[in-house]
């Protein structure tokens, strides 16, 4: 029978079997029954935001502010439309606020300088306005580099590095650093419901496999799968993900990817993987995107769930195209298409060019809840398991996992 035959496609008869219920050996063991040795347990991502720790101290200098319409319309030649444009409402006045450029060029879109070379355009185009980033010295994230001062090494960028909320040292989280003192990607920020809420609404499916557990405590080597989902996230009449529901992986072995890890004190953490995932979405855009040296970390809940975050190096290009695909994105976050992307490129920590020296990518962490599933895997062929690409450091502080109570906190 094919893997992707309809009768295979079920719902699971036993609730509560995720790898999170299974590591009974926590004290949140709860009406979970213990995890049998050996035993493969499936989980589907049923929540993906970015990470933002709640600090007052994170912007001094307050938030950041949309463009100031005026300059723009002043440069309308006409004096009638003008004097209409100044009387209209702010989306009204969208496209010339786009195209504030040399010659009204399009500011905000990369590919308005490709489609044109010989014209200014895009976020270079003009001069650097500036961008209000996160000061505060607390984030959620991981050591990605190694050290605890953010100094260059051969594959990363010198920059600023953050404490995390249980004293952890080096964190690195630049995507935060950027994006942090902006409308809708603060920790109140409506963009990270949002971003969840179209992945629970049907957008793309994220489905994790562990496989291996000796203990559910301590277990030394676990082999863990990332598949991008065939099927749409299945919800109650209340708009809950429901538990131990069926889905298919892609059958696409560009969409998924295996890698090692481990269990200790009840936090699974995996070895870093480059992936690709090409669905994700932060507004109205989908593309593919590179996380490079990716890798997971997360802990157990009462519930049988699971809680976390994915961490890694993504691509700041792919991050701008994400959050300024939009005609009205700098009035929505409150940024401008100039400050983020400068302040992208300033701010990128990873992926260093060989040849330029310029680091391409900025590192990241996105918060994760996984509900229990049931995976309908293709079948591997021979050969072609994805191989962890390197060894995460160790886990400090089993405690330094993010909490339910952190996340509702901020929430």
């Amino acid at each position: 029978m094919l893997w992707n035959d309809p009768a295979l496609v079920f719902r699971r008869k036993f609730a509560g079997r995720g790898i999170a219920a299974l590591l009974c050996g926590l004290a949140v063991c709860g009406s979970a029954g213990a995890l049998a040795a050996g035993k493969t347990e499936d989980f589907v991502i049923s929540s993906f935001m970015t990470s933002a720790y709640n600090d007052a101290g994170n912007c001094p200098h307050g938030l950041n502010e949309a463009p100031d319409n005026k300059p723009v319309i002043d440069r309308v030649p006409d004096a009638e439309l003008r004097a209409a444009l100044s009387k209209a409402l702010p989306e009204d006045v969208q496209y010339l606020r786009t195209h504030r450029g040399p010659d009204f060029a399009d500011v905000c879109h990369l590919e308005a300088g490709v489609s044109n070379p010989d014209a200014p355009a895009g976020p270079t185009s003009v001069p650097d306005p500036g961008m209000k980033t996160v000061e505060g010295k607390i984030s959620y994230g991981e050591n990605l580099d190694g050290t605890d001062d953010g100094a260059a090494t051969e594959t990363t960028c010198a920059h600023r590095k953050f404490v995390g909320p249980n004293g952890e040292k080096g964190i690195d989280n630049q995507l935060f650093r950027v994006l942090g003192c902006s409308i809708g990607f603060g920790p109140q920020g409506w963009f990270r419901e949002y971003s969840s809420q179209q992945m629970r609404d049907g957008d793309h499916t994220i489905l994790v496999r562990v496989e291996g557990v000796d203990d559910p405590r301590n277990s030394p080597s676990v082999q863990v799968s990332i598949y991008e989902g065939a099927d749409p996230l299945i919800k109650d009449p209340k708009g809950d993900i429901l538990r131990d529901e069926s889905y298919r992986a892609s059958d696409d072995s560009r969409r998924r990817w295996s890698t090692t890890g481990r269990i200790a004190d009840g936090v699974l953490t995996t070895d870093p993987i480059d992936i690709t995932l090409t669905k994700l979405r932060f507004v109205g855009m989908q593309i593919p995107t590179a996380i490079k040296g990716m890798r997971l970390r997360l802990a157990v809940q009462p519930d049988g769930s699971a809680k976390g975050i994915m961490v890694g190096y993504q691509n700041w290009q792919d991050i701008y195209r994400l959050v300024t695909h939009g005609k009205n994105d700098e009035l929505s976050f409150y940024f401008t298409c100039p400050g983020v992307y400068r302040a992208l490129e300033r701010s990128a920590d990873g992926d260093k060019d060989p040849r330029t020296g310029q680091c391409r990518a900025v590192s990241v962490s996105y918060d994760l809840e996984l509900t229990p599933a049931h995976v309908i895997a293709p079948p591997q062929p021979a050969g072609k398991t994805a191989q962890a690409v390197g060894k995460t450091a160790g886990l400090r502080d089993p405690g330094a996992t993010r909490t339910a109570e952190a996340s509702a906190n901020d929430r």
